[in-house]
């Protein structure tokens, strides 16, 4: 009776095991993996490290320090470079884009205002410090200059191609870079922010339905906390169709981005009004604009509550499974112990 009660728990064992790796697998598939950052910058004030805030006259020319540090035991080649600041769609400033146009509008073009090495090589545990010279423009302005270092790993294609390879067979593929924000400024005179919605409309974008809301910030000024609450209104019937919300936005200055509104829920073909909430900090935007869906949305809406539903299905079903598997093992085990009891008997 001992060995098959050990048998029978080693199988439970293993079952439970299988279930949890499985469950780690779905997370881990979706995070990536912060400690395989192998590589670290920093600027040298150590007040500071993280970013570059400076209150500067027309033409000064100031100098940052940047440190490197290669926390890996191979080399390393790293590309700097320094773009303007601008809202990406995902409604988060991002430094990527050397000519970010057409969302960022502003007269100052960040990466014409810096001089510095464009590539760094690192040995390995190595560290070293490069110097970056900042010329502001020579013409006053009025809020902030924002732009950025932006920094990642120089990877080869065929390397690149087998680490994307192997990391998208496990759902994620990591890119790693660094930004080290610059914000420049000539007065301490406080400007106001002013959003504005440039215009809306309903597409299919990647199969899912949504409704665009393009928000610009029409002034100098860079801000976060930004957050969102729409309503989706059918004109006809006054109903309010769709609800949603989303925060801890940010907005660069004179930039803007298309805020994208999932429509969840099935919508007929029509006219409908798009009511639209913006909150950072004390300031509030309130904007009201109208829009069409087309037949080819008010479709997409419909057939996405079938996916929705399926997937739904697919899953209530893998669950079933599984509890109809971990009961028969235990009917199993039982039946076996009785079994071995009777035999003895």
């Amino acid at each position: 009776m001992t060995h098959t009660y050990s048998h029978w728990r080693w199988i439970f064992f293993t079952v439970f095991t299988v279930l949890g790796l499985m469950c780690c697998f779905l997370l881990i598939s979706r995070t990536v993996n912060a400690a395989s950052v192998d590589f670290s910058v920093k600027t040298e004030d150590k007040k500071s490290p993280a970013a570059v805030q400076r209150q500067i006259t027309a033409g000064q020319v100031f100098t940052v320090k940047l440190l490197f540090t290669n926390n890996s035991a191979h080399s390393q080649n790293l590309s700097i470079s320094c773009n303007t600041a601008f809202t990406g769609d995902t409604g988060n400033v991002q430094y990527n884009l050397e000519n970010p146009k057409p969302s960022y509008f502003g007269s100052v073009n960040f990466n014409q205002l810096i001089n510095g090495p464009k590539t760094v090589k690192l040995a390995a545990h190595g560290k070293v410090v490069k110097n970056y010279t900042i010329k502001s423009p020579d013409k006053k302005f009025k809020g902030v200059v924002v732009g950025g270092f932006y920094v990642r790993q120089i990877v080869s294609k065929r390397k690149l191609a087998k680490t994307s390879k192997n990391k998208m067979a496990m759902g994620y593929t990591n890119v790693f870079a660094y930004v080290i924000p610059v914000i420049l400024s000539q007065s301490n005179q406080i400007v106001h922010t002013k959003l504005v919605l440039q215009k809306t409309y309903s597409k299919v974008t990647h199969n899912i339905p949504v409704v665009i809301a393009r928000i610009a910030n029409v002034t100098p000024t860079f801000f976060g906390e930004l957050s969102f609450k729409t309503r989706i209104v059918n004109v006809k019937n006054h109903r309010v169709m769709s609800k949603s919300s989303q925060n801890n936005m940010t907005m660069a200055p004179l930039s803007r981005f298309d805020y994208h509104v999932l429509l969840k829920k099935p919508l007929p073909a029509g006219k409908y009004l798009l009511n639209l909430t913006a909150t950072s900090g004390q300031r509030i935007w309130h904007f009201d604009r109208t829009f069409q869906i087309s037949q080819h949305v008010a479709q997409s809406t419909e057939s996405r509550r079938h996916t929705s539903s399926d997937q739904w299905k697919l899953w209530l079903a893998v669950i079933l499974g599984l509890i109809v598997l971990l009961v028969a093992l235990s009917v199993g085990m039982y039946e076996l112990g009785r079994h071995h009891k009777n035999s003895k008997k």
